[in-house]
């Protein structure tokens, strides 16, 4: 019994540690700055029907990057939506997002 190998038993296991970037993540089309008084779950909300999720952030000023989950809304309707949005103090498109909107 002690000779037999079954499957996949002497290859490697394959670990990720969570400190590594995940390939899969989305890139950024937006980049955020909300008030420190919008809670979590108000930020969500405004975000969730745009077809956006937070990626990184929010950095030492404060700035959280965003990314399009799915949908088609496009980065320039998102920022007017942003920025029309109480408690949001900036939004930006990050590089040419959208065609240089």
């Amino acid at each position: 019994m002690l000779g037999i190998r079954h499957g996949d038993a002497g290859a490697p296991p394959n670990y990720r540690t969570l400190s590594e970037p995940n390939a899969a993540v989305t890139r950024a089309t937006i980049r955020l700055v909300a008030d420190a008084v919008m809670p979590v779950g108000q930020l969500q909300t405004l975000l969730a029907p745009l077809h956006l999720r937070i990626v990184g952030g929010p950095g030492e000023s404060g700035v959280d990057s965003l990314a399009r989950t799915a949908g088609h809304v496009g980065v320039a309707a998102q920022l007017s939506a942003l920025c029309a949005a109480p408690h949001v103090r900036f939004a930006e498109p990050v590089g040419d997002a959208d065609g240089g909107v």
